[in-house]
This record gives C-alpha cells, sequence and structure tokens, in this order.
C-alpha cells in the first residue's frame, strides 16, 4: 500500500477523502473504471503535487533525454481545480488543449499543459500509462503496460514487505539516473492493478526540477 506521507509533498490535498459515491460519478463520466491502486490512494489522500517528479522514459521528449517530469497527481473527484471531472479535469486537456482522446488524464508535468501523463485504454483489457507530448505533435510514450514484466531485485527487495511490485518504465534510464544522484524515477504498481503512480519512492532522489535537462 503508497503511504501518502512519502507520495505527497506535504501540502496536503486536492479534495476530500474519495467516497464510494464520488468514484461511481467520477467512473460514470469518465467512462472508464479507475485502476485500483489509484482508488486506494485517494481514499486516503485525494490528489496534491507529488514529493519526487520523475519517471524514465524509453525515448527522448521535449522534457528530457530519458526521463519525464510529473508534477501533480490528479484527485478523483469534481471540487477541485485538478480533479478528474473539475475545471481542469481530463476532459478539459481534450477539448481546450487538443490532447487525444485516449483514456483518463491523471497527471500534470511542470511544462504547466504542454505534456501530460494519461491512463491509455486504446487497447483491450487494463490501461497503460503514457506520457503525451503537446509539444512533439502529442507524441505518445508508453511509460509502462500492464504486460511489462521488468522488475529489478532492489526494488522488489524495499517493497516486498508492502505488497507492492515494482517495475520500470525504462531500465537504462533508471540507471542512469540512479548513478547520477540526482533522481531515481521508478514506477510503483499495487500488486494486481495496472495503474503505475508515476511517482519517485526512492529516498535518495531529489525533485526533477533539479535534474539535468537535455
Amino acid at each position: 500500500m503508497l503511504d501518502p506521507a512519502t507520495v505527497f509533498d506535504g501540502s496536503g490535498p486536492l479534495e476530500d477523502p474519495l467516497t464510494d459515491e464520488v468514484l461511481r460519478s467520477v467512473e460514470a463520466q469518465l467512462g472508464h473504471q479507475l485502476p485500483n491502486a489509484y482508488v486506494d490512494l485517494a481514499r486516503r489522500h485525494n490528489g496534491g503535487p507529488l514529493a519526487r517528479d520523475a519517471h524514465p522514459a524509453p525515448n527522448r521528449t521535449s522534457w528530457a533525454a530519458d526521463h519525464v517530469g510529473v508534477y501533480t497527481l490528479a484527485a478523483i473527484g469534481r471540487t477541485a481545480r485538478f480533479s478528474l471531472c473539475g475545471e481542469f479535469g481530463s476532459a478539459f486537456w481534450v477539448a481546450k488543449w487538443g490532447y487525444p482522446d485516449i483514456g483518463i488524464y491523471i497527471a500534470d508535468c511542470p511544462s504547466a499543459g504542454h505534456d501530460m501523463v494519461a491512463l491509455d485504454y486504446r487497447s483491450p483489457g487494463k490501461p497503460a500509462v503514457v506520457h503525451v507530448d503537446q509539444e512533439w505533435n502529442y507524441q505518445i510514450t508508453v511509460l509502462i503496460r500492464d504486460r511489462d514484466a521488468k522488475f529489478t531485485r532492489p526494488f522488489d527487495e524495499v517493497f516486498a514487505g508492502e505488497g507492492v511490485d515494482v517495475r520500470h518504465g525504462h531500465y537504462g534510464a533508471a540507471r542512469r539516473c540512479a548513478a547520477s544522484s540526482t533522481t531515481v524515477p521508478i514506477t510503483c504498481l499495487a500488486r494486481g492493478s495496472v495503474f503505475a503512480c508515476t511517482l519517485n519512492l526512492v529516498a535518495m532522489s531529489s525533485r526533477a526540477n533539479n535534474a539535468i535537462h537535455t
């Protein structure tokens, strides 16, 4: 189970803890079932700025050569401006910014709207977590799929006691970031869920704005 005190930066949630009623309403409006890990986290801390905010990418994006910046996880609700059904919710990015309608936009990036992280529901089964780059003609980069089977022993050892599977979006990028001691971006999956919390839960990492962007 993800610890909100580790996941978020301490500034507080965007909305009240998620209830079953709000969850049903939001999922009905979005037309998709949200991953269990996201729901579980929102029941205890509903959205907010992330404590550590980089995630490895398999190829260059407009942000960096081997990772993307991730800033805020959207609340599951509709009262906060940055909630899934709020003023700057998932539908806003499609209608006003021209983002492709591929699923649900769940996290923003330090670029102030020029790239986003989404759950991509276009393929059968559970969604992939993708980065959508508005600066590069809405290029879609898969950060992790449900079928991804790349595990790393150190992360498994750290989180095994919590019942969490740890997977990389890109192994080489994570190793380079770890060597630099600036950011160690990882993907954390609640067991049995595709939801890749685009979070950095490794203590040695710093915020992405301290990383070298190339």
